[in-house]
């Protein structure tokens, strides 16, 4: 974080947008919290060594969080699967049922502090990621794909990138070395999810809510949430549980009432 300062105050005038999809998108508030707290130390620090001075700091380079998907606050999130599963016709009522039974279970898991318990349960249930056997979700719904309603198996277009991101010319623009001896990038590591275990169903509720508290101030900090329609392992509605749980929020009520009004414009 204090590199990433570093190098916006020196482009002061650069504005800084921080963006995560999916699971990993609740980092996205944990990193925008920090910089922020670390500025504002920062600028504490200039105003005591320069009390008449107004140009020793740069006021607020993080300008935006966009957040899709993100697994902010398992505790609010996890018990919108066996309602959106049975909502769109993929299990009923009996699986419904067992379902929110051990959803119930990792969020007590969570209450009480196990979160690589409530992790390892709810990757039995629906994600799969270090799993010999199938998952709950398989078994109930015969899909081997989470990421669309609409497809039970991963569509063949969904696999071109990790063929581009091979080529040497990708890899070294994206910093991931080139070569025989280079490290083979791939699309995914299951020593990441091992390695973040305890820290998945960690909640990021908080520095969420002093972020979007910021909305009020002159230094805002823009937020967007978003979601793909037809996600599973992130439904809508687990988004939707996760915005209204955050009481700590002052705009949560008038957000909350805005909710279903058309937000688009027409092609012109």
């Amino acid at each position: 974080c204090k590199l990433v300062i570093l190098n916006f105050e020196i482009a002061a005038r650069t504005k800084l947008y921080l963006f995560l999809v999916c699971g990993k998108g609740k980092y996205v508030p944990a990193l925008g919290h920090k910089i922020h707290k670390e500025q504002q130390a920062a600028c504490q620090r200039e105003g005591e060594r320069q009390p008449n001075s107004n140009s020793g700091c740069v006021q607020m380079i993080l300008k935006g969080l966009m957040i899709g998907a993100g697994f902010s606050d398992p505790e609010s999130m996890i018990d919108s699967y066996g309602e959106y599963l049975q909502g769109v016709g993929l299990i009923g009522e009996a699986d419904r049922k067992r379902l929110d039974e051990k959803t119930a279970i990792s969020k007590q898991l969570i209450r009480e502090g196990n979160f690589s318990k409530a992790a390892e349960l709810q990757d039995e249930l629906i994600g799969g990621e270090t799993l010999p056997y199938p998952t709950f979700f398989k078994n109930a719904t015969g899909y081997d794909f989470y990421y669309n309603v609409l497809h039970a198996r991963l569509p063949a277009d969904h696999s071109h990138y990790i063929k581009f991101i091979q080529q040497e010319h990708v890899r070294a623009a994206i910093h991931v070395g080139v070569g025989a001896n280079a490290t083979i990038f791939r699309n995914q590591s299951l020593v990441v999810p091992e390695k973040l275990l305890d820290d998945i169903f960690r909640s990021v509720k908080p520095t969420m809510e002093e972020l979007l508290n910021l909305q009020t101030q002159t230094n805002a900090v823009r937020v967007l949430l978003y979601v793909g329609q037809f996600d599973i392992v992130v439904p809508h509605l687990a988004v939707y549980k996760f915005i209204k749980s955050l009481e700590g929020w002052s705009g949560r009520e008038k957000f909350l009432s805005e909710i279903g009004r058309a937000s688009c414009r027409e092609r012109v």
